[in-house]
């Protein structure tokens, strides 16, 4: 099961269903940059925009002030504190003046073009050919919408709206002890459901292991350049592993990580596909950087040993 954003509280409830059901051969599940566990990514989502001086502290009591109404109003009105919560990305975008939530390289209207050639092909008949084949294709050629494709639905929004801030990480921690594998992957640059939204919840997780998994040093994903197979290996990547769970972030790349570096998301699909864990692809030198690590402690100075993996 693969799937990215919102899918962060769909694919782990599915997959947690198929598991349970028993009569499915789920191998693994696959979540990028995922909206699981709502109020702890929306009260972080200020974190990559201060580190990159969009936000600087004259901005901390107002992301503060926004930070502590959507607490409130969380336990007050559910269906409210959708409009409360989203109002910290607001603010933040306001005072950056259009910088892009999900990818903070950018501005709202450089991610347009990225984004308009995907609505043109599905709603415009002179890009598509023939529209009505290309629906039948996506198997909604039966729909009554009108229009049939939509980059966004308010009415789905609308629908979603006391489901949008519940909390599913309890069904991640489930498929984990349960030894059924997950994949967490993140983009640097996405403020709104990256890495700095999403470690706070992970951190709270209870699996075996958990403890190790937090303090092992991380390893380089080095992957196979896909789009210039004659390079040297690439970074694809930093990652913990466990047993069932491994956590990996991407860099060069905001919210939406396929688009934006296509080789290591080949290259974890592939593995996921193959064998239901990440691999690491430098058979040379390995994937570890725990002798920079041991090496910059001075190799504790002859006072022990240095750790082989925390480093």
């Amino acid at each position: 099961m693969t799937g990215e954003s919102y899918a962060g509280k769909y694919i782990p409830r599915f997959s947690w269903a198929l598991h349970e059901n028993g009569s499915f051969n789920l191998q693994a599940s696959l979540v990028g940059d995922p909206y699981t566990a709502p109020l702890t990514q929306r009260t972080h989502m200020h974190i990559v925009p201060e580190a990159l001086n969009i936000l600087d502290d004259s901005n901390m009591p107002q992301i503060a002030a926004l930070r502590k109404n959507c607490q409130e109003m969380l336990a007050k009105d559910l269906a409210q504190a959708d409009d409360t919560c989203a109002a910290i990305m607001g603010y933040i975008s306001d005072v950056s003046v259009g910088f892009f939530a999900y990818d903070q390289r950018i501005f709202v209207v450089d991610w347009d073009p990225i984004e308009d050639p995907v609505t043109n092909y599905f709603t415009n008949q002179k890009v598509a050919g023939d529209l009505d084949t290309v629906m039948l294709r996506i198997h909604v050629y039966r729909s009554t919408k009108d229009p049939k494709f939509e980059m966004g639905s308010s009415a789905v929004g609308e629908a979603f709206v006391n489901d949008n801030l519940l909390d599913y990480s309890s069904y991640v921690e489930k498929l984990v002890g349960a030894g059924s594998p997950v994949l967490i992957y993140a983009g640097e640059f996405d403020a709104q459901d990256g890495p700095k939204t999403q470690e706070f919840w992970l951190r709270k997780l209870n699996f075996t292991g958990s403890d190790d998994f937090w303090s092992q040093s991380r390893d380089i994903y080095w992957v196979q350049n896909f789009t210039n197979t004659e390079t040297d290996l690439i970074n694809g990547g930093l990652w913990r592993t466990s047993e069932y769970f491994e956590y990996l972030t991407v860099p060069k790349a905001g919210h939406f990580v396929p688009n934006n570096y296509f080789s290591p998301s080949y290259s974890f699909l592939s593995d996921y596909i193959a064998g239901q864990k990440l691999t690491c692809h430098d058979s040379d030198n390995g994937c570890s950087v725990v002798t920079s690590r041991c090496s910059a402690m001075n190799d504790c100075n002859g006072q022990g040993t240095c750790n082989q993996s925390t480093g």
